[in-house]
């Protein structure tokens, strides 16, 4: 008796070794969010000043821009620093590198960008600009005719390093600005759509395909949300949840390598649902707790023998 007590003290004792683990990587929605929105960065300061030091000419630029609406009364509100949000960029082609790769996450680059919305004086979205950090390096790589030119030499080596803004407009839907840079209707969005416990959420632009890609993973599924402001040219809907494997395959057949544009439609993709991971973590925690009281049995038996 004695020695069924003290084997029943060891499972009990060994069985939070095999939980802890698989809680421990575990991620909830908020924790993988929180740490794309500049809230949470330590770079929110130098970023804060950056946006200060452009306020006068980010607010210029955007009334040019909608001089064309006659909106010339636009006037650019202080930003809150959790609007911002990190954007990636793909270092390849998504649609002709992904059926060689079958992973969407292996292209997408470390580095990345800020997206900045930004609001009249009403609060109201008006467009949105990106931040990137300057690097004297990379940009010599990609275009080394540059180094003739003294002009911008100049600048890359003043600001070699820092974060500037490299671009203003209206490429990501403005309509949709107030969820990618509101966490929890993001958060709910996610969750809408089974997303409970993501490895992985990050946006990303592509080079080519007009769509911003909210990129997802969730135990060795992949996913993405497109927003767009051609659905009717990407035959994307944005807010929607694709299989990675069906975006892919839209954008591959609205965009030929030709990149004809002639009677493209929107549509296509199909909704999907997830398998709570929490299924998968519960039968690993039965299974070890069999082996583990399988293996007390035969222990006793052979010491009972001996």
């Amino acid at each position: 008796m004695k020695t069924l007590t003290k084997l029943v003290l060891i499972i009990l004792n060994i069985i939070p070794i095999f939980i802890t683990p698989i809680y421990a990587t575990t991620n909830t929605v908020d924790e993988v969010i929180k740490s794309e929105y500049l809230e949470s960065s330590s770079e929110k300061n130098e970023l804060n000043n950056v946006f200060n030091a452009n306020l006068g000419s980010l607010s210029e630029t955007v009334i040019d821009l909608n001089k064309v609406n006659d909106s010339n009364n636009i006037n650019i509100k202080n930003i809150k620093n959790k609007d911002m949000f990190k954007i990636y960029t793909f270092t390849d082609d998504i649609v002709l590198t992904y059926e060689n790769n079958k992973r969407v996450e292996k292209l997408i680059s470390n580095k990345y960008m800020w997206l900045c919305p930004l609001t009249d004086e009403n609060g109201n979205f008006v467009t949105c600009a990106i931040f990137e950090k300057i690097s004297l390096k990379d940009t010599l790589a990609m275009r080394p005719n540059i180094a003739d030119d003294k002009d911008s030499m100049k600048y890359l080596k003043d600001n070699d390093g820092k974060w500037v803004v490299t671009r203003v407009g209206n490429d990501f839907p403005v309509s949709y600005m107030s969820l990618i840079t509101d966490k929890n209707k993001l958060i709910e969005l996610l969750k809408e759509n089974n997303i409970k416990s993501p490895s992985q959420v990050k946006l990303v632009l592509p080079d080519r395909y007009m769509t911003y890609i909210l990129y997802i993973r969730q135990g060795n599924d992949e996913y993405g949300i497109p927003f767009t402001m051609r659905e009717d040219l990407t035959g994307l809907q944005n807010e929607k949840l694709y299989k990675m494997d069906d975006l892919v395959n839209i954008l591959k057949e609205h965009f030929p390598p030709d990149y004809s544009s002639n009677g493209l439609t929107g549509g296509g993709g199909s909704v999907v649902t997830q398998i709570n991971p929490q299924i998968t973590v519960v039968s690993i925690i039965i299974i070890s707790f069999i082996v583990i009281f399988t293996l007390g049995i035969v222990f006793v038996k052979r010491h009972k023998k001996s």
